[in-house]
Order: C-alpha cells, then structure tokens, then sequence
C-alpha cells in the first residue's frame, strides 16, 4: 500500500467511532413522538437505550379503555351459576371495599383439561375463564394486582 492509502485506512476506524457517537448523540438529542388512534396509559417499554428492536415489533405496550378488567378462573362447581352480566365484588390487595365488576365473557371450554379429569370427582378440578369489567372507579388501578371475587350472593 502507498503512504496515502495506509494514512486513510488509519482513519477509517476512529471517523466510524466518531460517526456512530453523532448518530447516537441524535437519537439522544431528538425524543421519538408517536401518534396513537386511542387513548391510553404507557404500561411497558420493552426494550432499552441501546436494544435494536426486531422489525414489526411492538415499541411500547399500551393499556387502553376507561377502566381495566379483572382475569378470574371460575371452578367447575360455580360454573353453572355464573351468566354474562352477573354483579361481581373484585376485592384488590390493600383495598377493604370491592370494587363493582359484571362478567363481561366467560368461555365455555376449561381453561385446563387434563384426560384424566373428564369424568367422575377429578372433573371438580376443572376450572373456567372469564373477564370481569370493571367501573370507572378502578380507572386507577395498575395492572397485574392480583384479585379476589366474590359473586353475587355468596357473601356472607
């Protein structure tokens, strides 16, 4: 190599550090603005400063509607009382009054069926999800709290 190429492949290496500082120090610089269709709360970003993000993946993981709702497993005993539409009192951790919920969805098929518990005393095992919509008044809770029901009728 002639001294003019060895000097340039000498730069080389420090002009790419210094140009991917400046492209860094611009994504740091300019915040991303997105626009969404709904309104909504920021629940989790999934990837860190420095992650590079798959294509088409989700950037930010938003919880949307007025109020949340509450995941349950309803027992295979119950299952024959419990409608769309029934009155629920969704008791939350560190909460003493319930919060008002109504069934919203409750699927017809058990949530786990093991071949041993389609007949006899193992079919008490099964167990049934639905989704109990909450009011306005639990716009403010988190996700994920764990919860306690009770249906309308069994409190005692």
């Amino acid at each position: 190599p002639t001294p003019v190429q060895q000097a340039a492949s000498e730069l080389v290496e420090p002009m790419a550090v210094v140009l991917a500082s400046l492209s860094l120090a611009c994504l740091l610089t300019y915040p991303l603005i997105a626009h969404f269709d709904r309104a909504g709360r920021v629940d989790s970003i999934p990837y860190k400063l420095g992650d590079q993000a798959p294509l088409g993946a989700p950037l930010a993981i938003l919880l949307v509607g007025e109020a949340p709702y509450a995941r349950i497993y309803v027992p295979e005993q119950q299952r024959v009382n419990v409608h769309v539409g029934d009155a629920i009192g969704v008791f939350v951790a560190g909460r003493k009054q319930p919060y008002a919920g109504n069934v919203r969805m409750i699927r017809s098929e058990p949530a786990f069926t093991p071949y041993y518990a389609l007949i006899g005393a193992d079919a008490a095992r099964l167990s049934y999800l639905a989704e109990v919509a909450l009011g306005n008044d639990a716009a403010e809770l988190p996700a994920g709290l764990p919860v306690r029901v009770e249906f309308a009728g069994s409190r005692k």
